[in-house]
């Protein structure tokens, strides 16, 4: 896995194709959160604290979900605790 400051260098170095595996979801343009909680406020800079740490947890939580998502017993144990108490089918997984 590369880190950003490893593609950076490759951009400057103009070097303009490497396999995908290399690029975290996360780093992708392409990536579209398909949701915003964060609520409107008057006070800009709490309202910017919120919008860091609401980031911050996405992207801990989207790395969690991508290893846990690998072992059954994992995935299992994680749906206790957050109270998601059920069985999904892995084509119900992809397809919403």
């Amino acid at each position: 896995m590369l880190c950003r400051y490893s593609i950076s260098v490759l951009g400057l170095e103009r070097v303009k194709k490497f396999p995908d595996k290399y690029i975290l979801d996360q780093w992708k343009k392409t990536l579209k959160r398909k949701h915003n909680s964060i609520e409107s406020s008057h006070d800009l800079s709490h309202l910017e604290l919120i919008k860091k740490q609401y980031n911050e947890m996405c992207k801990k939580f989207y790395n969690i979900a991508k290893v846990v998502a690998a072992f059954e017993e994992l995935t299992e144990t994680v749906r206790r605790v957050l109270g998601l108490g059920y069985v999904v089918g892995t084509k119900d997984l992809y397809n919403g």
